[in-house]
């Protein structure tokens, strides 16, 4: 039971964090923060996972789990920035979310027209797992075409044949 769980939590952090032994205020904010995340209570999940992250900035656990809840509420700039700070402290298991942040927010880009910026973050996928070509090629595709498309109706040509060329698999 969730609810019952941040109970507990918050019996425990009435005390303020930074006060509590160092193990037990960051692990009762992560529990809280977690439970708050399945209930999808984003935002209270967020603050906990952020108030963890100013007690100890290289919390890898709270990295993700902030980047989580930023991905499930469509902060995609905001998930990026966590997961990839926490890949790049090499956690293993920030890839993976890592790459779908990429791709979600590369959907939001071809959907508002940002096209380079839809291209950059599949590259970006693509860079962590080539193995998602079969997954990621044909979004790639699209935005190139779209973007080479833009290009020509502007009469940038020689841009244009260069992104429309990359649609040619």
């Amino acid at each position: 039971d969730y609810e019952a769980a941040i109970t507990d939590f918050d019996s425990v952090l009435k005390q303020k964090p930074a006060e509590l032994p160092p193990l037990v205020g960051l692990r009762a904010l992560m529990g809280r923060g977690t439970a708050k995340k399945l209930l999808k209570d984003f935002d209270g999940a967020e603050a906990d996972f952020t108030v963890v992250l100013e007690l100890d900035p290289n919390h890898t656990p709270a990295m993700i789990g902030r980047g989580e809840v930023r991905l499930a509420s469509g902060d995609y700039d905001g998930a990026i920035t966590d997961l990839q700070e926490a890949h790049d402290l090499a956690a293993p298991e920030a890839k993976e979310l890592l790459m779908k942040a990429h791709r979600k927010r590369a959907e939001v880009r071809i959907t508002s027209k940002d096209y380079p910026g839809a291209i950059d973050d599949l590259n970006a996928a693509l860079a962590l797992d080539p193995t998602l070509d079969k997954e990621i090629n044909p979004l790639l595709a699209i935005a190139h075409a779209l973007y080479g498309k833009e290009l020509f109706d502007n009469k940038d040509f020689k841009n244009a044949l260069e992104h429309l060329n990359k649609v040619v698999i």
